[in-house]
């Protein structure tokens, strides 16, 4: 189990390597105006290690969360975008909504990931009992 739990994570952390030299990991980073991404990443962190500590439940749990997480962030992301486009003129408003609407978004991108790769790691890495 710890074998294929490390060759997993360090394909993770190779796919964010990749990411990151593309310059995709930056552009997320700066359009997280909320700060979720490291709230979720510390939330996938404990998950990892509650799959790696074979608690596989609580680590299921912490799954089945970080949408949830994800889209408190999205929804407080939404609420400051339209606070920002308060006292603008219309066409300049409407840009602003847009463009902090997507950025919002970033933080459920990011918790349904998170939820994905818990999800796979737990299910390539938990030992099914034998069943007589």
């Amino acid at each position: 189990m710890i074998g294929r739990f490390v060759v997993l994570q360090t394909v993770g952390l190779i796919l964010i390597g990749v990411g990151w030299y593309k310059g995709i990991v930056q552009m997320l980073l700066e359009a997280d105006r909320v700060y979720a991404i490291p709230v979720l990443c510390v939330l996938l962190i404990v998950g990892l290690w509650c799959v790696a500590a074979r608690r596989i439940e609580e680590g299921l749990w912490i799954a089945s969360k970080l949408p949830v997480v994800s889209l408190v962030f999205t929804v407080f992301g939404l609420i400051t975008a339209v606070m920002h486009a308060q006292g603008m003129d219309i066409d300049a408003a409407r840009m602003q909504v847009f463009t902090d609407v997507s950025f919002s978004l970033v933080a459920n991108m990011v918790g349904m990931a998170g939820m994905f790769w818990l999800e796979l790691v737990q299910k390539v890495c938990h030992e099914k009992p034998i069943h007589r």
